[in-house]
């Protein structure tokens, strides 16, 4: 799924994109903004993922660091499943998510337009009815304040590439868009070197040896994942398959 921003005062993409070390323009593609790239504040921006972790410094405190970063200190606390007090130290590494899984409907908001902005696109077309799926909407309705999981499209005609990569810092599996060049990583550390992203028929699913030779599937629309074996050691690490 993707995660969504709220554009405050004094802020720009550039500062953005740097904060979560980003490039611009995967910020600029994510987001399908024309240029000259104008913000305002209030917008909802989806961001990319990028370097999500922080490291505490003297005087820091849960509630500072969400006010530099400009999401919610229950964001933060569910991320790093702090308990009350919410106590942290110096030197602690905490993950800071760039935003909240969900977008909060504005008014004249349609599905369509929504996908059309957020990449929700399979085939060429918006795809808005994955995302009345995904929420389990009744109906194409929506109302102002309603908060959407919008989730990444499988990719239909055009595809996506998946990969395994090391630049996050560690082997992961990351989606590759070349419509518009944008980059999903989709796991955190559990890949291997030698991991690789097998398709399910659909598109909907991808399968993957990771560390340990434990098998993974991650749903590419919402983003979840489900350990469901692990390999013997010395057992062929290719040969999984969707039947």
């Amino acid at each position: 799924m993707q995660l969504f921003y709220t554009v405050r005062p004094g802020d720009t993409l550039y500062q953005m994109a740097r904060r979560w070390e980003l490039p611009v323009e995967s910020l600029i593609a994510a987001n399908n903004l024309k240029p000259p790239y104008t913000i305002l504040v209030g917008q909802q921006l989806s961001i990319p993922p990028g370097v999500n972790v922080v490291r505490v410094k003297p005087g820091d405190s849960v509630f500072q660091i969400s006010q530099m970063y400009g999401v919610p200190s229950s964001v933060i606390i569910e991320a790093n499943q702090l308990h009350p007090p919410y106590v942290i130290q110096v030197g602690q590494l905490l993950k800071v998510s760039p935003g909240v899984p969900y977008y909060i409907v504005q008014p004249e908001d349609t599905l369509f337009e929504i996908a059309g902005r957020y990449n929700v696109v399979t085939g060429g077309n918006n795809n808005y009815e994955l995302i009345r799926q995904v929420n389990q909407l009744p109906s194409f309705n929506l109302f102002p304040g309603m908060k959407l999981v919008i989730p990444y499209a499988p990719p239909g005609d055009h595809g996506l590439i998946a990969y395994t990569s090391d630049h996050g810092g560690s082997y992961d599996l990351w989606l590759y868009n070349p419509r518009n060049g944008g980059n999903v990583q989709l796991t955190n550390g559990l890949g291997d070197s030698f991991s690789k992203p097998i398709w399910s028929p659909d598109s909907s699913k991808i399968a993957f040896a990771g560390k340990n030779g434990i098998i993974y599937v991650v749903q590419v629309t919402t983003g979840s994942i489900a350990r469901i074996d692990q390999l013997e050691e010395g057992a062929g690490l290719y040969s999984i398959s969707f039947l």
